[in-house]
């Protein structure tokens, strides 16, 4: 990652301190990675995983705002954590959050609110810089996560980037 961004730095027209990074399930794993071990992004989302109690954010990480989307009836990476049937183990989801909301220097206590498609929401914040971490947890979905719901998944991610101090 540190050679691809150096690589982009020769590029005129790039913003390079509005970078952001998504995943969804494995590649949510590499964000949840690099968003705690990397300083290049100023935002990250996160769908159908939680962080590992074995790569947990370093303290020094850049201060970002976190998008997390979570099936509350995930078998591959289960909501409630634990060991997953790929081999891995996962926090809580919404201990994750909690996780990311302590390192990038939010209040301890989450505002919670259920939507109107009744999706669990967490919201940290604000946090330092004015960064936020925003936990959705979709009620009743799996690993594979609905796209139809809270404005739709990938125009949710966009707006939480564009909204990003």
């Amino acid at each position: 990652m540190d050679l691809i961004v150096a690589r982009l730095r020769s590029y005129r027209g790039l913003n390079l301190d509005r970078v952001f990074a998504m995943g969804y399930s494995n590649g949510s794993g590499l964000v949840q990675y690099l968003m705690g071990h990397r300083r290049h992004f100023r935002a990250g989302a996160m769908a159908a995983s939680a962080l590992s109690p074995n790569r947990l954010p370093r303290d020094e990480v850049r201060t970002a705002s976190i998008l997390q989307l979570h099936g509350t009836e995930d078998a591959v990476c289960p909501y409630e954590g634990g060991n997953s049937r790929v081999g891995h183990t996962f926090l809580h989801a919404e201990e994750s959050g909690a996780t990311w909301a302590q390192v990038m220097g939010c209040p301890r206590d989450a505002q919670e609110t259920e939507t109107s498609d009744r999706n669990r929401r967490f919201e940290w914040g604000p946090c330092r810089e004015g960064h936020r971490v925003v936990h959705y947890g979709y009620v009743g979905a799996g690993h594979g996560l609905p796209r139809d719901q809270e404005g739709g998944m990938n125009e949710l991610i966009v707006r939480f980037f564009e909204e990003t101090p």
